[in-house]
């Protein structure tokens, strides 16, 4: 019964995830968080909060290297992602975070589609997911102070 109970609810985050503009959703317990923002910033936003989020499972578009590295960070136990590369799944992987996808590529590219993603070029060499934390916040007020 709790088992259908829980399919069930993973079925409505992830109609949600793919209807509308939602973009992340996370289930911890019976706490539900959702974003509309792309990209990474939800993640780092929910790394700067400090929540407990352990055991958590979190439904995203797109998940590469970069967001891999976060959700270490945050110590989520799962991740659906409808894209989902190759270190991005390496990097899923080698923390232990179970995940499943709909679509799989080698590498996220950018919103022009005219390379990688910034945020993937930014932690190719970072292991740590702290690291990779402290990086990705500097990419992005550069990013922004560049516009």
């Amino acid at each position: 019964m709790v088992e259908n109970m829980n399919k069930l609810f993973e079925k409505e985050l992830l109609d949600e995830l793919n209807n509308g503009d939602t973009t992340l959703v996370i289930r911890c317990d019976e706490k539900v968080i959702k974003s509309n923002h792309k990209g990474i910033s939800p993640l780092i936003e929910l790394n700067e909060k400090n929540l407990n989020l352990e055991g958590a499972c979190a439904y995203d578009k797109i998940v590469g290297k970069a967001a891999a590295l976060l959700y270490a960070r945050l110590n989520i136990k799962y991740v659906y992602a409808e894209v989902l590369s190759k270190r991005g799944m390496d990097t899923l992987d080698n923390y232990g975070v179970e995940y499943d996808y709909s679509v799989f590529t080698d590498e996220i590219i950018n919103r022009l589609k005219t390379g990688m993603c910034p945020m993937e070029e930014t932690v190719l060499d970072v292991k740590n997911p702290e690291e990779a934390y402290e990086k990705l916040k500097k990419k992005i007020i550069e990013m922004k102070n560049n516009k």
